[in-house]
């Protein structure tokens, strides 16, 4: 039986934003964004400003690259739901105040309803000029993918550098006027997880082959990340941590095993926690093509939503290998994906309240796919403190 006491004291770690960023945070970090064609790659003219209302600049402003010509433009991409971006307006503020007698101009900006971003400033003044790009036309043009997120441009127009907030100082700023921004910027890793705030009680993840972003997300889920082969399986010799944390993690492009590295390092060193893949015969179903029958998957939407209940699910875009771990936890045995089917698919299912036989029926009936019985090996993360396997 799983408790919780024996990790008070590892807990302090938690309790300091900066405890795993001192492993690998060495400086400020370049990050690399995945959207195709967006502009915020070093040296490249920033995408034009196409703000729909700007507030707290004097009247008769515009934001735009010919008015902001000789300055530092900060570029904060921020939200009202975003719990780092809600702790870094301090911070902010702090930074605004530091450069006024810099020609430095701050833009914070936000893609939300204008009653929603009025309503939180009343509470959360922020001293930068405030922008709203309400049809996200920026967010897309400079391929923000989380929040915050920093774009920096020089005095030219062109982008110095995207990076995040707390990367930020006056020193950095100054360092781009003077165009010596790329001599701060070397291929780092960096890695923190510090404990959600609960300024939003929202689940939100983003990922891409460098970087990883998760908000409110329990420990064992980030557990379950350090082995894509574990598929999120467990086995816990050693409490864990209560509550939700924040987990953001960049690595270079060259880096060796990438972020998923980058976790298990950082896990094992600061916390002092051995994590290793264990392989066992395990009860699981095949997921595969029912023989004869036509398989029946809609199209996938361009967003991708999933709602369950406990006689049914729907996801709008999903792979039949994440439809198969859902469906493994309702049906308590892992779910193996035999398909071959690949992209992502709109898929639905309703069966009776709190019958494993209706399911597996739903599946054949519905889906055209059969859930098969069978023994096979799988992969489990073994977690335990460090040098216990030594013992």
């Amino acid at each position: 039986m799983k408790t919780n006491t024996g990790w008070l004291d590892t807990l302090s770690h938690f309790r300091r934003v900066t405890a795993l960023l001192a492993l690998f945070q060495l400086g400020p970090v370049a990050l690399q964004h995945e959207a195709h064609g967006a502009a915020t790659d070093a040296g490249q003219q920033a995408a034009p400003f196409t703000l729909e209302h700007l507030w707290n600049a004097p009247e008769g402003s515009e934001a735009t690259w010919s008015a902001f010509r000789g300055s530092v433009v900060v570029l904060d991409f921020w939200a009202t739901w975003c719990g780092p971006c809600v702790q870094g307006i301090p911070e902010l503020n702090r930074l605004v105040k530091e450069c006024r007698d810099l020609p430095i101009r701050f833009v914070a900006i936000t893609d939300e309803p204008i009653e929603v971003t009025r309503r939180f400033l009343r509470d959360h003044p922020i001293d930068a000029w405030v922008g709203l790009d309400t049809d996200g036309s920026m967010v897309r043009a400079f391929g923000i993918e989380s929040r915050p997120s920093v774009v920096v441009v020089d005095a030219d127009g062109k982008v110095a550098a995207v990076t995040r907030p707390y990367a930020l100082d006056r020193e950095f700023l100054r360092a781009v006027m003077d165009g010596k921004s790329s001599q701060l910027f070397e291929p780092l890793m960096r890695l923190e997880l510090r404990r959600s705030q609960g300024v939003s009680a929202s689940r939100s993840g983003h990922f891409s082959e460098r970087s990883v972003r998760l908000h409110n997300a329990g420990f064992e889920q980030i557990l379950g990340l350090v082995s894509p082969d574990s598929d999120g399986r467990l086995d816990l010799r050693t409490p864990t941590p209560l509550g939700d944390f924040d987990l953001e993690i960049a690595a270079p492009k060259a880096a060796d095993g990438g972020w998923r590295a980058a976790l298990r390092n950082g896990l094992e060193s600061m916390l002092g926690l051995s994590l290793r893949e264990e392989s066992r015969l395990t009860e699981v179903y095949l997921l595969e093509p029912t023989p004869g029958a036509k398989v029946v998957l809609g199209c996938a939407s361009s967003t991708s939503r999933e709602t369950s209940s406990p006689t049914g699910f729907v996801a709008t875009a999903t792979t039949l290998a994440h439809f198969a771990s859902n469906l493994g936890i309702r049906l308590g045995r892992p779910v193996v994906d035999r398909t071959g089917i690949s992209g992502r698919h709109r898929v639905e299912l309703v069966w009776d309240r709190g019958d494993v036989k209706s399911m597996i029926r739903a599946v054949e009936e519905q889906l055209g796919l059969s859930l098969v019985p069978a023994t096979i090996p799988l992969s489990y993360l073994v977690v335990e403190p460090s040098g216990a396997n030594s013992r």
